[in-house]
């Protein structure tokens, strides 16, 4: 897989959109929208050696034969249930055995059927206009809708199609600068309680008396020899103060 820059992937995701907007037969474009759909966004130089197209499963309904997924990605465990673009993902259908599903029921019948090895991590329902992504860490919870026309903005939404640990990382960078945000809010109001950084009588924290911060963070310092020499200021003042 390509390492594409943002710009790239949004470039790439705008034209496949206007290839596909309106458009959708499932029986005849299925394969080519998602080997588009990877090439494109994700920079897959040979996709259809990632895919499984039409893979047959056994299904308790089925006495006879196999029934088909549509598309399966075996290196992050997505199934896709596809359908025309004419077809409404919330509504249900007859199927061949009487019951009504939605597309992702049907889906789920068809998890049911697969190996241990093959069960599916994310079940994604497509009809070539909304990607509706579920989750099966979490399969009651409300499903993830991402629009094609929208996808030039929210393309990284579907990174978990192609590399699923990259999409926990991403989770967890987005958590990891959250929590800096934080530490810099409280390392402002910090400093501030300081009177004067360079009297070494005031070295002790103002709001909670026998605190002495130190290093880096506590604003001296701005790297490992001046965080040492920060070190030897404070630990003079707590000499200082405890009248050694």
């Amino acid at each position: 897989m390509l390492l594409l820059s943002a710009s790239v992937q949004q470039k790439g995701a705008k034209k496949f959109v206007e290839r596909w907007v309106g458009k959708g037969y499932e029986k005849g474009e299925t394969q080519r929208f998602w080997l588009e759909f990877l090439h494109a966004l994700f920079g897959i130089e040979n996709p259809m050696s990632m895919m499984e197209f039409e893979l047959p499963v056994k299904t308790i309904t089925k006495e006879k034969g196999s029934d088909f997924i549509d598309a399966y990605i075996p290196s992050t465990k997505v199934l896709i249930e596809q359908k025309g673009s004419h077809i409404d993902l919330s509504a249900k259908y007859r199927q061949s055995d009487g019951q009504e599903l939605t597309p992702y029921q049907q889906a789920r019948r068809y998890d049911a059927g697969l190996p241990v090895s093959k069960t599916p991590r994310w079940i994604v329902a497509c009809n070539f206009q909304t990607f509706e992504v579920h989750d099966m860490e979490r399969p009651n919870d409300a499903p993830a809708i991402i629009q094609l026309a929208d996808l030039a903005k929210e393309y990284h939404r579907l990174s978990f199609l192609v590399d699923d640990a990259n999409a926990h990382i991403k989770k967890e960078l987005e958590v990891s600068i959250q929590a800096g945000e934080i530490v810099g809010v409280l390392y402002e109001k910090l400093l501030a309680q300081y009177i004067h950084p360079d009297d070494p009588e005031t070295l002790e924290y103002v709001s909670l008396p026998g605190l002495y911060p130190c290093g880096e963070g506590a604003g001296y310092a701005g790297g490992i020899v001046s965080s040492a020499l920060d070190g030897i200021n404070v630990a003079t003042a707590v000499a200082q103060a405890m009248g050694l």
